[in-house]
């Protein structure tokens, strides 16, 4: 299964979202929903 979000005008540097992006990056949902609840 494919998931797309996105997110327009986050105050975020684009250096800190490619990190987080990097660690769900190829996994399944249920892996980067538990990821990204603890970033």
């Amino acid at each position: 299964m494919e998931a797309r979000a996105i997110a327009k005008y986050v105050r975020m540097s684009p250096t800190k979202v490619g990190v987080v992006l990097d660690l769900i990056r190829g996994k399944n949902i249920q892996e980067a929903f538990a990821i990204l609840q603890y970033t």
